[in-house]
């Protein structure tokens, strides 16, 4: 049950021109009192996705792991990824079950390529992109 106070009350003017113009035509001014609640007004939070990568290491020519902060208010899970080399070389991973993990924690992820059309090789970036089940990407780039 919301209780609103008689006593306090706010002003609210609203200022109304008819007519052609704003010279010519008549203003008009209506006040009205609107009470004030007393209670405090609360929005939904939605919660925000935010991620950092602490430190990436190669295990072999188609795996990297990576430690994932995230860094948001909200808890993230991963649903696929996806590895571009320098030549735009792509593999996906459109079906993954990837990690699910709180605000302020980190996620040790494993990202797995097939080698098909490219592998890890010393000396090139690579950049991955996670995407979460809200559908944010976020990409991190890693050199061997």
């Amino acid at each position: 049950m919301v209780r609103i106070s008689r006593t306090r009350q706010q002003s609210v003017i609203i200022v109304a021109i008819v007519g052609a113009t704003a010279l010519s035509g008549v203003l008009f001014a209506y006040e009205y009192q609107i009470p004030l609640c007393a209670c405090p007004l609360v929005l939904p939070s939605v919660g925000k996705e935010a991620l950092n990568m602490d430190s990436s290491r190669f295990n072999s020519p188609t795996n990297v792991t990576m430690n994932i902060r995230n860094t948001g208010t909200v808890a993230i899970t991963f649903v696929s990824y996806y590895v571009r080399d320098s030549q735009q070389h792509q593999y996906a991973s459109t079906n993954w079950s990837g990690p699910t993990f709180p605000a302020n924690a980190v996620a040790t992820v494993n990202i797995i390529i097939d080698g098909l059309s490219f592998s890890f090789t010393p000396g090139n970036s690579y950049t991955i992109t996670v995407v979460t089940a809200r559908n944010n990407q976020f990409p991190f780039t890693v050199v061997r």
